[in-house]
Formats: structure tokens, C-alpha cells, sequence
């Protein structure tokens, strides 16, 4: 299967943003993206992108849309992504419908992953990555807390959060330690100040 649909955007011209919500498991992904759903639920020009995954949804993680390898294989093929990548064993897709709203100057808020980022950048020309971090002893309280995880498995997150990512352009480091709406304000900014609609 290949990793991503190359070349889908050089067809599309970007004017709006895609804005990707990053950060080691625990960080709050969810919570943060739930959190500006209710926040920006009035505006027509902000699209909160629902992942496609070759995973069944468990009611208690990310919200997406469920495929069976097959079936993400032909949807693929029949060009129903923006684009996609592999991660821990899945396959991860957006949708092409991303690629009209951004075409038209809207703002798409999406689920996102370090590891997809080289692939989005190579399909997306307005990439903005917000980057949530927490402090380690939270973190691992919220890993222990939902109780997904081996105390190894713990251990390994950890030791990749140490390295996830470093501050750069069109990279905004959010602290996720404390209250939601700090967060979530900092994010809120981040959308005034790129919107165009």
C-alpha cells in the first residue's frame, strides 16, 4: 500500500490552513480539539477534519470514521484522500474534502502525528503544527489514570516524548498541564490570527 497520495496538491490551490493537533499519547489531543469544537462551533469557515482509520471506534478514543484494510485500500486507490500514512500497524487518511475547504480560505483542524507530518507537508502547503505538552509527572498520572497501558509501555512513551519535538516555524508549543481553556485559548489565538475568512 503506498504510504501517501503525493502530488494530489500541486492540482489545489491552498489558501487557508491545515492546523494539526500533536503531542506524546496523554497529552490531550482529544480533550483539546473537543474543547475548540464548542469554542468555534459558530464558525461556518473552521472544519474539524474526522480521520478515517482501519481501526473500529471504542466510544473512548478520537471520533473517526472506521475502515477495513480493504476497504481503506480501495477507497485510496480510488483517490478519497487528501492523503494517508501508516502508524503502529493502522492506516490513517484525510479526506479530500480537506483540500476544497482550505482551497477556499477556511481553516481545518485535524488529528494529527508527527511521524504523518512529512507526508501532510508534501500534499498541504499551509501546514501549522500545534504541539501539546505536559509535564512528565501529569503525563504519566493521565497514562496510569486510563489504564491502557503496561508500566513498559508507559515507560517507552515516555522515553519518545523526550524527543518528539523541537520549536520551530509554523510550530506553536502548547503547555497542556493545567486547566483546558489555557490551551485552548492559546489555540484560539493561533486561529485569529491565520484566518482570512
Amino acid at each position: 500500500m503506498n504510504i501517501a497520495n503525493i502530488g494530489a496538491q500541486s492540482e489545489v490551490i491552498q489558501k487557508g490552513w491545515l492546523v494539526l493537533i500533536v503531542g506524546p499519547s496523554g497529552s490531550g489531543k482529544d480533550s483539546v480539539i473537543n474543547w475548540l469544537k464548542s469554542a468555534l462551533a459558530a464558525r461556518s469557515d473552521i472544519m474539524f477534519v474526522r480521520r478515517t482509520v482501519t481501526r473500529n471506534s471504542d466510544g473512548i478514543s478520537e471520533d473517526h470514521d472506521s475502515l477495513t484494510p480493504a476497504e481503506f485500500h480501495k477507497a485510496q486507490n480510488e483517490g478519497k484522500f487528501a492523503v494517508t500514512w501508516p502508524a503502529h500497524g493502522l492506516n490513517y487518511g484525510l479526506p479530500r474534502m480537506v483540500q476544497c475547504h482550505l482551497r477556499d480560505g477556511g481553516v481545518a483542524i485535524a488529528n494529527g502525528s508527527r511521524k504523518a507530518l512529512p507526508f501532510i507537508k508534501q500534499n498541504f502547503s499551509k501546514v501549522y503544527v500545534v504541539c501539546l505538552q505536559v509535564e512528565k509527572d501529569i503525563l504519566i498520572k493521565r497514562l496510569c489514570d486510563r489504564g491502557r497501558e503496561t508500566s513498559k509501555e508507559i515507560a517507552a512513551r515516555l522515553d519518545r516524548m523526550e524527543q518528539f519535538m523541537e520549536p520551530g516555524q509554523n510550530i506553536l508549543m502548547v503547555d497542556n498541564s493545567g486547566p483546558l481553556e489555557q490551551a485552548g485559548n492559546r489555540i484560539l489565538k493561533l486561529i485569529k490570527d491565520i484566518s482570512i475568512v
